[in-house]
């Protein structure tokens, strides 16, 4: 359930004219290193073009997503940092949305589920 509080409930109400790009479950891997681009992502810039990227709270963010070997994608350049002061944890959910009409990207995490006394509990982040 969306809480109120803070600009967690402005950003996701504001969702509407914003199409997912891509969902990922993250690894241990994205959360250390680089964050790997899942293979169906859409909108995402060609070659190495720096991507404006709002997070939860309104705070900018760079990420480019440079082809790897293999051709595989990848968000760098201060995913790292934003891994860091976010924290997010292994099984959090990433969600990355492109505007076409704001020509921006926006990125918002979801809490994994966990049990508590027999009762699943979602906790969403308020970054």
């Amino acid at each position: 359930m969306m809480t109120s509080s803070g600009n967690w409930w402005w950003l996701t109400s504001r969702m509407n004219g914003r199409e997912l790009s891509f969902k990922k479950k993250l690894s241990s891997t994205d959360l250390t290193r680089n964050l790997e681009i899942p293979n169906m992502a859409l909108h995402l810039p060609d070659g190495n073009q720096t991507m404006r990227v709002l997070d939860q709270n309104g705070r900018l963010w760079h990420f480019k997503c440079p082809r790897r070997r293999g051709g595989r994608r990848c968000l760098t350049d201060q995913w790292r940092d934003f891994a860091s002061t976010v924290t997010p944890r292994k099984g959090d959910i990433l969600r990355f949305y492109f505007s076409a009409e704001e020509g921006e990207y926006f990125v918002e995490l979801e809490r994994r589920s966990i049990q508590l006394f027999g009762v699943t509990i979602c906790i969403e982040l308020g970054l």
